[in-house]
């Protein structure tokens, strides 16, 4: 799939409110910026600091969608990012001062995006 991109790495995608709210109106976004808008990669990124590998953000990423059920969501044309946008995104994340956000390259083995999550709770689990 070739990523939707239209600049430097513009996103176009639609944020979906709470449940029962209807949907918002397209938007377009630098690719980092549209990564901090969807619901599983903020908790990833804004709580535990921690960047997806690759596989797991284009697992995501395909899809279309990420759904957070009644706390709305965001869905945008599936497209999946080549090595070199990847590590574009991971300089313009860990260089953003406005976030503390790293690598975790032990987290890099787990196959797919749930066994990714539940990977990232045991690192810092809720409540510690």
């Amino acid at each position: 799939m070739a990523a939707l991109v239209l600049a430097m790495n513009d996103v176009r995608y639609k944020i979906m409110p709470a449940m029962g709210a209807g949907e918002g109106p397209w938007e377009y976004a630098p690719l980092d910026e549209f990564i901090l808008s969807i619901p599983g990669f903020v908790y990833a990124l804004k709580f535990f600091g921690i960047i997806p590998p690759i596989h797991v953000l284009n697992e995501v990423l395909e899809s279309g969608c990420d759904d957070a059920g009644m706390g709305g969501g965001a869905k945008w044309k599936p497209f999946s990012l080549s090595e070199t946008e990847y590590e574009e995104l991971v300089e313009n994340l860990i260089t953003n001062p406005n976030h503390e956000i790293r690598e975790d390259r032990s987290l890099w083995e787990k196959p797919n995006y749930e066994k990714w999550q539940m990977s990232l709770l045991g690192k810092k689990p809720r409540g510690k």
